[in-house]
């Protein structure tokens, strides 16, 4: 098995069994939880996490993508960083919580909900507890060497899902919810500093290390601010229109949106980001290794999507019961938008290319079609053209993502004309799923 076949497999095998992991965990919490728990901790996970990406200077990706020798006062260097990261997010964490203690009355929507202060200043842990990350993990993803630290990501999740699950039996109630993550970012970060092989980090700061650092880093920071505003940035508006009930149905149906959209955005950083910036440093078939690794993302990504936008509202019955009825129209409308999100590996061949700047211009595009897009569309239209814009405003950077591709000589419209027929192969697939669970009487 070449490594990135064997990348590939370990990277798909602990994802995958990660995210059956909280699949399963969400299945059971919500039967055990108040729908209003979960629409709460949407707003309160996608704080911490825009915080977080705020303050996100590529230290990861810097890693993966160096021409430079990977010694000891480099490596310490970005762990030095991403501790003095950590700790800032932390503290802009508490001071957002301050803010809403004593302004979130007079704000919409869930932010008005008074237990949402204490819930992040608990997640603050979160983003110091991940500072202790080593940079032995980078450094395993740029050699694609991903089998124990797949396996130290599925023993974590699982122990963060079987301690939320335990928490909320005991009647914790919403706090089950943020005890999971931390358990399982402990174990997960404390493993990795055990196990992985190479030397423990220590603090230090070279200045030749930190320059080239910094300077790949400034494109990227741009880049995360925007890629969160695209990615996450839905959410934060609609908490501030949505009460939490209504915020728990787009939750649901984003967590199972999210699951196949995550494992398109780990493959393009795990595995074709480094692959890319091998090929490219060789100079080696650039546009035969992109689509490559483009049609793997291209059938998943189109087949499900054709799948949930007929049989969405049918898969959200089968696993949730009544009281979530309302994500399933929400999942069948935004599952559109996983046909843009097939071309994130473009992004990642752009990284890889060192080109961070155009992937923060990129970003850009799409974060003002969104602030200005989505609230305008609520305002003036409903909660429901909101969701169809969310599903469809990504769909306007692929032109621009053509001629980009046209630009750097891996564009080919055959094979993107074939590509698109897994569409329709998913929407006979949710037919199927349709009549054969109404022929066997499940619902």
């Amino acid at each position: 098995m070449t490594k990135t076949k064997s990348a590939t497999y370990w990277m798909l095998t602990g994802h995958f069994s990660t995210l059956a992991l909280k699949l399963a965990g969400n299945l059971i919490l919500t039967r055990i939880l108040a729908p209003e728990a979960f629409g709460l901790m949407a707003i309160a996970n996608v704080t911490l996490l825009g915080l977080t990406m705020l303050s996100e200077v590529g230290l990861k990706q810097n890693v993966i993508q160096t021409n430079k020798a990977l010694d000891n006062s480099y490596l310490n260097t970005i762990w030095t960083m991403q501790l003095i990261k950590g700790l800032i997010v932390a503290a802009i964490v508490w001071s957002s919580a301050a803010i809403l203690y004593l302004h979130g009355h007079s704000l919409g929507g869930v932010y008005q909900n008074e237990l949402l202060p204490y819930i992040l200043i608990i997640l603050s842990a979160n983003p110091v507890i991940w500072g202790f990350e080593t940079t032995k993990t980078a450094v395993a993803n740029r050699e694609l060497e991903l089998g124990l630290i797949s396996r130290l990501t599925i023993y974590s999740q699982a122990t963060g899902v079987s301690v939320s699950i335990i928490c909320a039996l005991s009647g914790l109630g919403i706090w089950s919810l943020v005890a999971g993550p931390i358990a399982s970012s402990i174990l997960r970060v404390g493993l990795a500093n055990i196990l992985l092989p190479g030397k423990l980090n220590r603090p230090q700061l070279d200045r030749d290390s930190f320059t080239e650092i910094f300077n790949f880093g400034k494109w990227v920071f741009l880049g995360s601010i925007l890629t969160f505003v695209v990615g996450y940035g839905d959410q934060l508006i609609l908490g501030g229109f949505l009460n939490e009930e209504r915020m728990a149905d787009y939750a649901i149906a984003l967590f199972i949106f999210g699951i196949i959209r995550q494992v398109a955005s780990k493959f393009a950083n795990d595995i074709a980001l480094p692959r890319l910036s091998d090929a490219i440093r060789k100079n080696s078939e650039v546009m035969r290794t992109y689509y490559k690794l483009r049609l793997p993302v291209d059938a998943f990504s189109l087949v499900i999507s054709g799948t949930l936008f007929v049989s969405g509202s049918t898969i959200i019955d089968l696993l949730y019961d009544d009281r979530y009825s309302g994500a399933g129209t929400i999942l069948s409308i935004i599952s559109v938008a996983l046909i843009a999100e097939r071309f994130a590996l473009t992004h990642s061949f752009l990284l890889a290319s060192g080109n961070p700047k155009l992937v923060s211009v990129l970003a850009g595009y799409r974060a003002v079609l969104l602030i200005i897009g989505l609230p305008s569309t609520i305002m003036y239209g409903s909660e429901y053209y909101g969701i169809v814009f969310i599903a469809t405003y990504k769909l306007l950077e692929i032109p621009v993502l053509i001629k980009v591709s046209l630009k750097n000589s891996i564009f080919c419209w055959k094979i993107e004309a074939i590509n698109l027929l897994f569409w329709p192969l998913g929407f006979a697939i949710g037919h199927f799923i349709n009549y054969a669970i109404r022929f066997w009487g499940v619902l």
